[in-house]
C-alpha cells in the first residue's frame, strides 16, 4: 500500500483515532482501512435498499396516476390498454402487445398496463425483468 495524503481531516478526530490505534496497537492507516470499508459495506446497502425501493414507489405513484384518470379512461377507451409511467400516462392502445411494446421504449424501471375493461380495470405492474420475458 502506498501513501496519501487527505485534506480537510478534523484534527480532533485524527487525534482520537491517533490514541485510540495506539491503544490497540494498530497504525492510524489499519483503522481508516477498517473503517473506509465497513462504511463502504453500510453504504452499499443502503444504495442497494434504495434501488430496491424505487421502483415500488414507482409503482404507487403510477396506480395513483392511474386511479385519477380511471373513470375518464374507461369511458373514453373501454376494451384498451392504458400505459403508466413516471407518474404519467404514456398512452392508450388497443392490444396489450403494443402496450407492452411501447412500456419496453421507456427508460424507468417500471410501469403499469392498465386492462381497460368496462368491469374492473386490471393494473399490471411490469418491472424490466418481467418485461424482458414479455417480450421476448
Amino acid at each position: 500500500m502506498g501513501t496519501i495524503a487527505v485534506r480537510n481531516v478534523d484534527e480532533g478526530l485524527y487525534r482520537r483515532v491517533k490514541a485510540l490505534a495506539s491503544l490497540r496497537g494498530r497504525t492510524v492507516g489499519e483503522e481508516l482501512n477498517d473503517a473506509l470499508a465497513t462504511w463502504l459495506t453500510q453504504r452499499t446497502r443502503v444504495e442497494l435498499l434504495d434501488r430496491w425501493d424505487a421502483p415500488e414507489k414507482q409503482a404507487v405513484a403510477n396506480n395513483r396516476a392511474f386511479e385519477k384518470m380511471r373513470s375518464d379512461l374507461l369511458a373514453s377507451h373501454p376494451g384498451e390498454y392504458a400505459v403508466f409511467a413516471s407518474r404519467k400516462l404514456v398512452g392508450v392502445f388497443r392490444r396489450k402487445e403494443q402496450a407492452y411494446r411501447a412500456v419496453s421504449g421507456l427508460k424507468g424501471a417500471q410501469a403499469i398496463v392498465a386492462n381497460l375493461k368496462a368491469s374492473e380495470p386490471h393494473a399490471l405492474e411490469i418491472g424490466a425483468s418481467l418485461l424482458q420475458e414479455v417480450i421476448g
